[in-house]
């Protein structure tokens, strides 16, 4: 990602301007590149499969696959192993991202990311054992730390002066698109075709999608001759980004917003992948807690997006606030679940609501404190302290049930936790209320 990309916005808008004067054939220049501005969807969209790969495909896509991994002859230790190596290699990538992204453009290096995940599901295709497992969960952290929000977030503000969070809600939900069709999608495939056959296949089913992405996506407006989203309404687009691998931010701003991002990953990460167990553990069957995460997951997706058009609308701290009081509800309702069906049900909608809002958090976040010029960096370090938060609190559930005997305490220690975090933003939006405007 070049640092020449973002120039250009102030020269689109003033060749408008020379149109408009020299009698374009346009009778109004402003509406032709409001026009011209909606490719700004096109590459949303593009970015939304880039997220359905890089996360998507990597984590919720291949957990799919694990009960017949084991069932292959793989042990329950080694693929824990497997996919804690995959964690690992994500959090070095993401501390790398700026220097990579200083080699490559962004649209290049979202490709890359992509065939990555491409690669790695072609090595799980063809293992044998444990080492080729290891060698594509290698490949499969490369790609959601090169991958993820930090370079998407990154591509969507250079398009984005105006709906910035709903193309972030927009592209996360892509994670939530791979819990649901993946399942489905997997069973019948593998029983099909065996296992071997199904990664194969999907490796080659990822490459055709990053090639799409490939054609589809573009590093700024400049590049199609248009201006950001917005921008002929009267939005500002951002400034130029530099990319340092730090920024200049006071260090209480990152401590607050670093310990809220880290929250934010404890409960996003380990709260989605226990949710099974929790609900089999308080009495619901294997078949009823598939069916009820599969719901969950498409509420998430749905409410991806919802989120995002709030926070534009409303402002961050009010669309944060608001999703994550209803998370702490369905929180806390987890110790009522041997209650019956209907407190299951509404911890299912209410948590489904709630958990949309995670992935979302770093780049408004980000969006809300970066100094000028230092977004890219500011929501790097914010990613970094979301996927440390999740890979961290990933040993607390299965632990705490071993000494309890009950996954339950692990979810009320999340309502606990996201209490604390929520009063730490809500204290410094109410001191600077300006960073709290809406964008729409």
């Amino acid at each position: 990602m070049n640092d020449h990309v973002d120039e250009g916005c102030n020269a689109c808008a003033g060749r408008e301007s020379v149109d408009s004067n020299q009698g374009s054939v346009n009778d109004d220049p402003r509406t032709s590149a409001h026009k011209r501005s909606h490719y700004c969807w096109v590459v949303s969209a593009a970015c939304t499969t880039a997220i359905f790969i890089c996360i998507g495909l990597v984590t919720n896509g291949f957990s799919m696959y694990l009960p017949y991994i084991v069932e292959s002859g793989i042990s329950d230790s080694d693929m824990s192993i497997v996919v804690n190596i995959r964690g690992a290699i994500s959090l070095v990538s993401m501390l790398l991202v700026h220097r990579f992204y200083h080699l490559v453009s962004a649209r290049v290096g979202i490709f890359i990311a992509c065939l990555c995940t491409a690669a790695a599901y072609l090595l799980y295709g063809m293992a044998g054992g444990f080492p080729m497992y290891v060698a594509g969960s290698v490949l499969a952290g490369i790609s959601y730390g090169l991958g993820s929000m930090i370079i998407i977030s990154e591509v969507l503000r250079r398009w984005f002066a105006k709906s910035f969070n709903l193309s972030v809600g927009m592209a996360v939900a892509g994670t939530g698109v791979a819990t649901i069709i993946m399942p489905l999608i997997v069973v019948r495939a593998v029983e099909s075709f065996g296992l071997s056959t199904s990664f194969i296949a999907e490796a080659g089913f990822i490459f055709l999608l990053s090639v799409i992405v490939l054609l589809l996506i573009r590093d700024s407006p400049e590049e199609k001759g248009t201006i950001p989203y917005g921008t002929d309404e009267g939005y500002e687009p951002e400034a130029k980004v530099v990319y340092r691998g730090k920024t200049d931010l006071p260090r209480p701003i990152w401590i607050r917003f670093g310990f809220i991002c880290f929250v934010m990953g404890c409960i996003g990460g380990p709260g989605l992948v226990f949710l099974s167990m929790l609900f089999e553990s308080t009495g619901s069957s294997a078949e009823t807690a598939a069916i009820s995460i599969s719901i969950i997951g498409v509420i998430m997706t749905v409410n991806k997006v919802a989120i995002g058009r709030f926070i534009d609308k409303m402002g961050t701290c009010h669309g944060i606030l608001l999703f994550g009081t209803i998370l702490i509800v369905g929180l806390f309702l987890t110790l009522f679940l041997t209650e019956g069906d209907m407190v299951r049900y509404i911890v299912i909608v209410l948590t489904g609501i709630g958990f949309a809002m995670m992935m979302v958090c770093p780049a408004s976040f980000a969006k809300d404190i970066a100094l000028p010029g230092q977004y890219f960096d500011t929501v790097r370090g914010l990613e970094i302290a979301y996927v440390f938060g999740s890979f961290i609190f990933a040993l607390i559930p299965g632990t705490l049930d071993t000494l309890t005997g009950s996954y339950v305490i692990s979810y009320v220690i999340m309502g606990v936790m996201l209490i604390v975090s929520l009063t730490l933003m809500v204290a410094y939006y109410r001191n600077h209320p300006k960073k709290d405007a809406a964008t729409v």
